[in-house]
């Protein structure tokens, strides 16, 4: 067999992985991974990583990331960050943060934070912070901070901070932090850190994580990762890892790897791999490998490699 494809010829895949290339033809894959370029061509990624870039066209991206820009197009984002900025367009937050703006501009927050002000528009809080006052205006908070206190108004509160309490009202957070916790009342965090449990109640989670569980409620996973099982439950990772089974359960997968099967059932693949065969089933490859044939079906092709050859059937290359 010849090392080249054309109308009459296949290709030796004795010692390298094909894959399909300009035309439907085969490429050598051995030593470099292919992706879709332009027009469903394949692109060479040995030695970097593509990304779609405008027209569906691939960008190179070894050296830099990106990040799609006007139109779609994608934008160089090696040297810096891009944020949507006007129009959906992105804008250069490499040197500084910009935050939205009126009519959802952004606004450049490099040397100062914005906050919003009277009617959603943005006030220049370089040198100083600003504060809903009454009526949702801005106050000048430069020398003091104000918090809303009891029936939305403000108070001073220079020498601490305030945080909203029971009733709307505020409580003095100066040395310690309030996070809310049942019927909307405050809790001391200043040790440890909140989190909401059952019935919205608030539980101590400053040794452990928490992580929803059944009706909502909230597990220890302090020792253990909890993954979702039958019927939105959660199910003991501690040792191994789930996936998702027949009639979405999972299925313990701690000494192998579960593939796809026939009507969506998950076969054992620890000793072997499985590849789809005809209307959709998996076949055992262990021993062999299967690779498709005419009208889709799958060849034994344990003994010699099979590749294309004309009008889409496949040859033999026999390698002994």
């Amino acid at each position: 067999a010849q090392n080249t494809i054309d109308d009459n010829t296949t290709l030796n895949t004795k010692y390298y992985t094909l894959t399909y290339g300009t035309k439907g033809q085969l490429v050598n894959t051995k030593y470099y991974t292919l992706t879709y370029g332009t027009k469903g061509q394949l692109v060479n990624t040995k030695y970097y990583t593509v990304t779609y870039g405008t027209k569906g066209q691939l960008v190179n991206t070894k050296y830099y990331t990106l990040t799609y820009g006007t139109k779609g197009q994608l934008v160089n984002t090696k040297y810096y960050t891009l944020t949507y900025g006007t129009k959906g367009q992105l804008v250069n937050t490499k040197y500084y943060t910009v935050t939205y703006g009126t009519k959802r501009q952004l606004v450049n927050t490099k040397y100062y934070t914005v906050t919003y002000g009277t009617k959603g528009q943005l006030v220049n809080t370089k040198y100083y912070t600003l504060t809903y006052g009454t009526k949702g205006q801005l106050v000048n908070t430069k020398y003091y901070t104000l918090t809303y206190g009891t029936k939305g108004q403000l108070v001073n509160t220079k020498n601490y901070t305030l945080t909203y309490g029971t009733k709307g009202q505020l409580v003095n957070t100066k040395y310690y932090t309030l996070t809310y916790g049942i019927k909307g009342q405050l809790v001391n965090t200043k040790y440890y850190t909140l989190t909401y449990g059952t019935k919205g109640q608030l539980v101590n989670t400053k040794y452990y994580t928490l992580t929803y569980g059944t009706k909502g409620q909230l597990v220890n996973t302090k020792y253990y990762t909890l993954t979702y099982g039958t019927k939105g439950q959660l199910v003991n990772t501690k040792y191994y890892t789930l996936t998702y089974g027949t009639n979405g359960q999972l299925v313990n997968t701690k000494y192998y790897t579960l593939i796809y099967g026939t009507k969506g059932q998950l076969v054992n693949t620890k000793y072997y791999t499985l590849t789809y065969g005809t209307k959709g089933q998996l076949v055992n490859t262990k021993y062999y490998t299967l690779t498709y044939g005419t009208k889709g079906q799958l060849v034994n092709t344990k003994y010699y490699t099979l590749t294309y050859g004309t009008k889409g059937q496949l040859e033999l290359v026999q390698m002994f």
